[in-house]
Formats: C-alpha cells, sequence, structure tokens
C-alpha cells in the first residue's frame, strides 16, 4: 500500500439515480437531500471507523514507545552504576596499593633504624672489647719492657756468655708468643667477617608482590520496534530516534567525565607516589650519609688517637729497645693496616647491601606502575566496546526504518520483526570489518 492511498480520504460514493416507478395508486417522490442524508451518515460511519483505527494505532505505538524508553533507561541506568561501580573497585586498589606502600615504607624505615641500632650496639661492643683487649696488651707489653729492661741490667753484671744464651732463649719465646697471638687474631678476624657476611646476606633476602586483575563487560538486549502505516508513527518515530539519540549524547558525556575524573584520580595518586618516593629516597639517602659519616668521623677519631698512642709507645719502646722495639712495631702497624682495610671492606659491603635494596624497590614501584597503566588500557578498550555497540544501534535503527519504507513502497508481505533485525545484524556485520564485541553476540542471542 502506498503513502497516497494510506493518507488520502476515500471518494465518496456516487449518488444513487432516481428510479420513478410507475404505480396505480398515488406516490411520494424521492427528495435528494434525502439521498445526501444517507451518503453523509455512511461517510461519517466510515470516518468514525477510521477514526478509531488511528486512535487504537496511536495508543498501541505509545505503549510500544513507552516500553522501549523505559528499557533503554533501564540500560543507561544499569550501565552507569556498572561504570561507578568499577571506578569505586579501581579507586579503592590505588589507596590500597598506596596504604601498602606507605606500610612497606614505615615497616623498611623501621628495618633501617632497627638495623642501624643493632650495629651501632655491635660496634661499640666491639670497641669496648678491642680497647679492653688494647689495654690488656698494653699491660704485657710495659711488663715485658720492664722485665727487658731489668734483664739487661742483670746481664750487663753477669757474664757475657750466659747473657747472649738467656737474651736467645728470651727473644725466641717471645716470637713464638707473639705468632701464636697473630694467629688467633686472624682467626678471631675471619670468624668476624663471616657473620658479618651471613648477616648481610639475610638482611638483603625480602620481596613482595601483589597482583591485580579486573575485567567486567556490559551487555544489554535491544529492544525492538513495530512496524507503522501512518504518518503519525513516522513523526513518532523520529521522536523516539531523536530522543535516543539525546540520551546517547548525555551517556557518552557521562562517561567522558568519568574516565577524565579516573585519569585526574590517577594522576594525583602517580604525583602523589613519585613525591612520596622521591622524598623516602632523599630521607633514606641523607640517613645513609648521615650514619656513614658519623661512623666514618667516630672511627677516624678513634683510629687517630689509637695511632697516637701507639706513635707514643713505639718512640718510647725505640728508645729501650733496638731491634725488638722496631720489629715489634712493624708487626702492629701492618696489624692496624689491616683492621683499617678490613673496616673499609665492610663499609663498602653494606652500602652495596642498602643501595640493592633500595634499587628492588623501586623496580616494586615500577611495576606497580605498569598494573595502573594496565587498567588504564582496559578501561580504553572497554570505551571502544561501548563505542561500537553504539554505531551497531545507530544502523540498526537507519536499516529498520529504509527496511519498512521499502516495504510500503512494494506492498508485499509483512516480514517478522526477530528476521528484520537478524538481516540488519547480519548487514551490518558485513560491513563493519571491526572485531565482533560481547554486545553483538548478545544481540544475536536475543533475536534468536
Amino acid at each position: 500500500m502506498s503513502q497516497e492511498a494510506i493518507t488520502s480520504p476515500p471518494r465518496p460514493p456516487r449518488p444513487p439515480q432516481q428510479q420513478r416507478t410507475m404505480t396505480l395508486g398515488p406516490s411520494a417522490p424521492i427528495h435528494d437531500w434525502e439521498v445526501e442524508k444517507v451518503t453523509l451518515m455512511q461517510e461519517l460511519k466510515d470516518y468514525r471507523e477510521r477514526a478509531e483505527g488511528l486512535e487504537k494505532t496511536i495508543q498501541q505505538d505509545r505503549a510500544t514507545y513507552e516500553r522501549n524508553t523505559s528499557s533503554l533507561l533501564r540500560e543507561v541506568k544499569m550501565k552507569e552504576s556498572l561504570l561507578e561501580k568499577r571506578v569505586q573497585d579501581v579507586e579503592r586498589q590505588l589507596m590500597e596499593q598506596i596504604q601498602d606502600l606507605q606500610r612497606q615504607m614505615v615497616a623498611q624505615q623501621q628495618e633501617h633504624e632497627d638495623a642501624m641500632q643493632e650495629q651501632k650496639t655491635r660496634y661499640e661492643q666491639t670497641l669496648a672489647a678491642e680497647q679492653k683487649k688494647h689495654e690488656r696488651r698494653l699491660g704485657a707489653m710495659q711488663e715485658r719492657l720492664r722485665e727487658a729492661t731489668t734483664q739487661q741490667q742483670q746481664d750487663i753484671v753477669e757474664p757475657k756468655s750466659a747473657t747472649s744464651e738467656h737474651h736467645h732463649h728470651h727473644h725466641h719465646d717471645e716470637l713464638q708468643s707473639l705468632r701464636q697471638e697473630l694467629a688467633r687474631e686472624r682467626s678471631l678476624r675471619a670468624q668476624e667477617k663471616r657473620e658479618w657476611q651471613l648477616r648481610f646476606e639475610h638482611q638483603s633476602k625480602s620481596g613482595t608482590t601483589t597482583s591485580s586483575s579486573n575485567s567486567n563487560a556490559v551487555t544489554s538486549p535491544t529492544t525492538p520496534s513495530s512496524a507503522v502505516e501512518t504518518s503519525e508513527l513516522q513523526r513518532l518515530r523520529e521522536l523516539f530516534f531523536k530522543e535516543s539519540q539525546h540520551q546517547a549524547m548525555q551517556h557518552e558525556a557521562r562517561v567522558e567525565n568519568l574516565r577524565s575524573e579516573y585519569e585526574d584520580l590517577l594522576k594525583e595518586a602517580n604525583n602523589q607516589l613519585e613525591t612520596e618516593r622521591a622524598v623516602w629516597r632523599i630521607e633514606q639517602q641523607s640517613a645513609v650519609e648521615e650514619a656513614a659519616r658519623v661512623e666514618r668521623e667516630k672511627m677516624e677519631a678513634k683510629m687517630e688517637q689509637e695511632r697516637n698512642e701507639w706513635r707514643n709507645k713505639l718512640l718510647d719502646a725505640e728508645t729501650s729497645m733496638s731491634k725488638d722495639a722496631t720489629a715489634i712495631q712493624t708487626h702492629w702497624q701492618t696489624k692496624v693496616n689491616e683492621a683499617e682495610s678490613r673496616k673499609e671492606i665492610q663499609r663498602r659491603k653494606q652500602m652495596q647491601a642498602k643501595l640493592a635494596v633500595a634499587q628492588e624497590n623501586e623496580q616494586r614501584l615500577s611495576k606497580r606502575k605498569d598494573r595502573q597503566l594496565a587498567l588504564e588500557r582496559q578501561l580504553d578498550s572497554i570505551q571502544s566496546d561501548y563505542q561500537r555497540a553504539y554505531h551497531l544501534a545507530q544502523n540498526l535503527l537507519a536499516m529498520i526504518s529504509n527496511y519498512q519504507l521499502k516495504e510500503e513502497e512494494d506492498n508485499e508481505q509483512e516480514p517478522l520483526l526477530a528476521d528484520l533485525l537478524l538481516r540488519s545484524l547480519h548487514a551490518c556485520q558485513t560491513t563493519t570489518p571491526s572485531p565482533q564485541s560481547p554486545f553483538m553476540d548478545h544481540t544475536t542471542t536475543f533475536l534468536f
């Protein structure tokens, strides 16, 4: 049925021609106004039936429009609630990650302070033990010096042969005792070195890993519209299409606002994280440098004091002893140099261990940043899926309108709405080279 056949009113029937009958008796003539009255009554009845049909069609179209509008509103609200829930989940995960990072920083700072305190106490204990050993050795050396002095005085009085033999035995015994003392000192230093290595290896073994994954898909069925045969239904369809476009634009604007807010939150969290990491790095570096400087100053002061004391003692010993005093001086000087080299090696190992811990923390922070970038890419993929679904809905509505106009012109049998939508969907799939989205899968399932 064409457009003109639907909109143009029916032609009034021709009035019946007057037929005059010849009767035997008197007859009443049929007037023209009676014929027109019957014609008008018939036309009025036809127009009334047609108006009732149009009212029923309009009511059906209005009910369909309300159903479609309510379904679209429910779909939009559902998508908005899902997006809000997803944004809240992402914010909660970011806050949890930031709190975990803060707890880790506090724990690392506490561990560092505990390690520094333990090192300080151990160093003080070592210094106290060394001081006691040094005092005992000084006392023993002074006792030996006094014995050597008295022995020299006695040797002056005794004969020369007995003096040389006694001096030789005394020198041999003293060398044996010094060798034993040197062996004990080396074993003690080696044991301390192994303990320090085990302690730093135990401190360097620590690490934590976190992972998070978020994947959600939003699908919603589409509600078809029925075929209409009047210009009023065409106008209602255009109004529905305009309102759908308006709702889609509002929804897209809201999604863009949510995305911008999410990006702002991510930027703010990243900036705060970078600031806290820089502050933590500066604090750690300053604390390490301050501790190293204090320890170096203390060590240098202590070593300088020990050097002065040993220098004075050696000068005093040189005045009383010739070759023995020089040998003892070289022996203790080598021990002092070895102690300095060992302390320097230990200090370098400590700094290397602290640098390894800082690098490991920086790697963990870079992994968290990579996970945040992965979340952003997932959000971009969800946005692209929504855009494809939106363009697919537009193509479906346009193809439905074109197909209905074609059917109205051809005046053939009316196809089923499910077949019509399925054809349109297959046409859109053949013309669109983009990958099939979950929205299209659910739409095909709903049509079947």
